[in-house]
């Protein structure tokens, strides 16, 4: 009898191995966050900027509540906005990490200056995903010529977290839209030159976000836009925020981005590039908070020794330091994934989520560390409590945050569970081959050849190839058991254990019996009593 089982081995080895990695690659020493000369060189450049013009102006900014228009221009002269604009619009097209990289050095002169640039490259993130090249030539290139800055519009009165619940709404008439609505809580609302504005345009309220939605590039100038007055917000102050109204405001076919439903789709894939730019704002923030806590323990003394030196506060300090480090690795990963074109929801969600919590409990602890003093406007500290807020609500609430993280887990555990049944069956499946050639394999034969053969497969590939093999393999298997025994009556939807030991050991096919319990042991363990989460057994 012909070989089955190097013929079902080739068959589940081939495809994936196909794709491997390269000898260099598979010695590495995994991330490496080491930094290229060109960006010790951006980083550089935004520490300088940050120390000698950010820190000093933002006390005026937050007391005042004032944009600071002139920092903007500042900081697009030195090249530190509109890094993602692509090479062939004469931009520098910069990565995520980049971006973040820059990003939280600003953020720890002043988060709400911080998140007026970034809110102009969320804004912009839409078109550089899914504009069109003329699109991104007539609203991008312009950010090249003068500081200008965007903003991004979703966030409405009644629906943030809840996108679905949004009410702007946009009518086709003709080759042109009419825009009705309003908007609440924007970031450079008021200053901005043009929003990305998410808007419903399938009435029909059983429709699933993602068609229901729309993308637009609406321009601040167009008739029936109007901004609201600039919010006093408790922290963050040097940032505009307003609400918009839209009022029968039209916009031309040419302004719709990816096309008509997309826009939930576009709005959901921003979030994955602009999530660990906000932890990394939230970084810079606490780091700025251990900074200033660490400097002024040193300078205040109690019972006759800087303050740092008594533990509560040297563990405070310890505990903050941890905090900024693990913030900073997650947003590194985080926008390191965005950059190698691996889907981050969850690295970028954890960042988020993380990075905030640590700089409002590093806020809060700096605030501690300086005790009364802290809780003055005249210290920097006070200030940076107000700030570190936001960060827990905006681009999506640390609640919701959670729940795409829970969902990833929750995916995650289903899969295994789904791997599981499906390493099962294979296994089933090749004893039932080894049995075929009259192979006197044991199970722990089998196993290791299951094991062989999974070890060459990328864990991220796993269920698909078990998905796709697990059908191949049953159809040998059933071929095999064809061509042996022509009068081999299966039933599709049976169980494989079952038919198969009801089919050999009831039927007295083959005549030794040690062989045929042999048989129906390895099958009945393999598919029921087998546990893959057993270290001893897992491949």
């Amino acid at each position: 009898m012909a070989s089955v089982l190097p013929k079902i081995s080739r068959v589940i080895v081939s495809k994936p191995c196909r794709k491997t990695f390269s000898s260099s690659a598979r010695h590495s020493n995994g991330y490496n966050f080491e930094l290229s000369e060109t960006q010790k060189e951006f980083q550089a450049v935004a520490r300088k900027f940050t120390r000698e013009e950010i820190i000093p102006a933002a006390p005026y900014h937050d007391r005042n509540n004032e944009y600071p228009k002139e920092l903007i221009k500042k900081a697009w002269s030195l090249g530190l906005m509109n890094g993602h604009i692509p090479e062939y619009l004469g931009g520098l097209q910069q990565g995520v990490f980049d971006i973040c990289l820059t990003g939280e050095e600003l953020a720890y002169g002043c988060t709400g200056i911080f998140t007026a640039v970034d809110s102009s490259n969320l804004g912009q993130i839409p078109v550089v995903i899914a504009g069109t090249k003329d699109q991104q030539k007539k609203y991008l290139g312009r950010f090249l010529d003068e500081p200008l800055v965007a903003a991004y519009a979703v966030t409405e009165p009644g629906a943030g977290s809840d996108v679905s619940g949004i009410k702007t709404k946009a009518v086709k008439k003709g080759s042109e839209w009419v825009l009705n609505g309003q908007k609440m809580w924007i970031t450079n609302g008021g200053v901005a030159n043009w929003y990305f504005v998410l808007a419903r345009t399938n009435p029909d309220p059983k429709c699933p976000a993602g068609k229901a939605f729309t993308g637009f590039i609406v321009e601040r100038d167009f008739p029936g836009v109007t901004p609201g007055r600039k919010e006093l917000n408790m922290g963050q102050r040097a940032s505009d925020t307003r609400g918009i109204t839209f009022e029968d405001v039209v916009i031309p076919q040419e302004n719709v981005l990816l096309g008509e439903g997309a826009g939930f789709k576009i709005a959901m894939s921003t979030f994955d590039k602009t999530r660990p730019s906000v932890a990394c704002g939230a970084t810079g923030l606490a780091q700025r908070c251990l900074d200033e806590a660490t400097k002024y323990s040193l300078e205040r003394k109690t019972f006759g020794v800087p303050i740092v030196y008594h533990q509560a506060v040297a563990f405070m300090l310890a505990d903050m330091a941890i905090g900024v480090e693990t913030a900073r690795l997650a947003w590194m990963k985080a926008a390191w994934e965005a950059d190698q074109g691996i889907r981050n929801s969850l690295s970028a969600a954890i960042a988020k989520a993380h990075a905030s919590e640590v700089a409002n409990k590093n806020a809060s602890d700096a605030v501690q560390v300086f005790g009364g003093a802290g809780f003055n406007s005249e210290y920097p500290v006070e200030k940076l409590m107000r700030d570190a807020k936001i960060f827990q609500i905006y681009e999506g609430t640390t609640q919701i945050q959670k729940i795409v993280i829970s969902r990833n887990v929750l995916s995650e555990i289903e899969n295994f569970a789904n791997c599981t049944m499906a390493l099962k069956t294979v296994f089933v499946i090749l004893s039932v081959l080894c049995f075929i050639q009259a192979a006197d394999l044991g199970k722990t034969a089998i196993l290791k050849k299951i094991t062989t053969i999974l070890n060459h497969i990328p864990e991220s590939e796993k269920n698909d190839f078990l998905r796709y093999h697990l059908n191949k393999g049953r159809e040998l298997m059933l071929a095999q058991l064809s061509d042996n025994y022509p009068d081999f009556d299966y039933d599709l939807d049976e169980d494989d254990s079952i038919l198969l030991y009801k089919y050999f050991a009831t039927n007295n096919l083959v005549t030794d019996e040690e062989v045929v319990k042999k048989v129906s042991n390895i099958i009945c363990w393999g598919n029921k009593c087998i546990d893959f989460s057993d270290p001893g057994v897992h491949p």
